[in-house]
C-alpha cells in the first residue's frame, strides 16, 4: 500500500479490524462509504503513544530538535527544523500529544519521508 507516496508492507487475514503494518500491529476501525478526496476511517496504535509520525517534507540535514521524549507538545508547535537549500524549514505537531520517541538530532542527513518524531 502507498500512502502519501509512502510505501507500507500491510497484512489483514479474514477481514480483521486488526493489520499489519511494517511489522507493527494496528487497530481499524472501517466505515462504510467515503467522501471524495478522503477517506473515512481511523487508526490507533497498540502502544502508549498515539503513534503519529511526524516526517520529513524534504531531504535536508537537522539543524535544530525542539523537543524531548516525554515532552507535551500542542497542535501546530515547532517540533524540529531542518535545513534544506540553504533555508530553515520548521516542522510542526500535526496535533496535540507527548512526544514518545525523537529520531533524530542535529546535524543528521535526512530523506524525504523519514520519521523524525514520534507522538
Amino acid at each position: 500500500m502507498t500512502v502519501n507516496g509512502q510505501k507500507y508492507h500491510v497484512k489483514s487475514e479474514n477481514n480483521s479490524t486488526s493489520i499489519v503494518v511494517n511489522g507493527e500491529n494496528y487497530e481499524i476501525d472501517i466505515k462504510d462509504g467515503f467522501e471524495e478526496g478522503s477517506v473515512s476511517s481511523s487508526v490507533s496504535s497498540k502502544g502508549a503513544s498515539s503513534g503519529v509520525e511526524i516526517k520529513a517534507g524534504l531531504p535536508g540535514s537537522i539543524f535544530k530538535v525542539l523537543v524531548n521524549v516525554g515532552d507535551k507538545v500542542t497542535e501546530g508547535q515547532v517540533v524540529v527544523i531542518i535545513e534544506a537549500m540553504k533555508m530553515e524549514i520548521e516542522v510542526t505537531a500535526p496535533n496535540a500529544g507527548v512526544v514518545s520517541a525523537v529520531k533524530v538530532k542535529q546535524g543528521d542527513t535526512i530523506v524525504n519521508g523519514q520519521v523524525l518524531v514520534t507522538l
